[in-house]
Parts: structure tokens; sequence; C-alpha cells
């Protein structure tokens, strides 16, 4: 799922962390793309779009992507 959420996903009680928290019950974790990686996303990382991802999803979708420029 690629979606958009407005505010702060680690601001307990708000829409941001109830969308998170819906998203984490089905099993789906954050990413989000930082320009370079597609990365999980870490406690007050913020962006506008991030990408819910199962496990398997994410080793499929980062399998060959490099993780420093030119490599």
């Amino acid at each position: 799922w690629l979606i958009e959420v407005w505010g702060d996903p680690d601001q307990a009680g708000s829409p941001a962390a109830a969308t998170f928290a819906l998203f984490a019950a089905e099993g789906y974790v954050p990413y989000w793309y930082d320009g370079q990686t597609l990365r999980p996303r870490s406690a007050g990382e913020t962006s506008v779009n991030y990408f819910f991802l199962t496990p398997d999803q994410a080793r499929r979708a980062t399998a060959g992507v490099p993780t420093e420029p030119g490599r």
C-alpha cells in the first residue's frame, strides 16, 4: 500500500498514529523512500508518503536494490 499520511505517527491518539496502528495490526510495516533507498521508518522520521509492506513484500521489494548510490 502507498498511503499519504498527514501528521505525526508518533503522536499518540493522532489520526496518523491510528493509521499506522491499523496497518500494524494487519502485519504491515511502514517504509519510506529517502531519495535513495526504500527503508523501514524509524520513530521520529516523518514523511507524507509511506509504503506499508508485509515482511515478505519488503524482502522482495528491496532485493537487489543498492543501499548506496553507485553500488
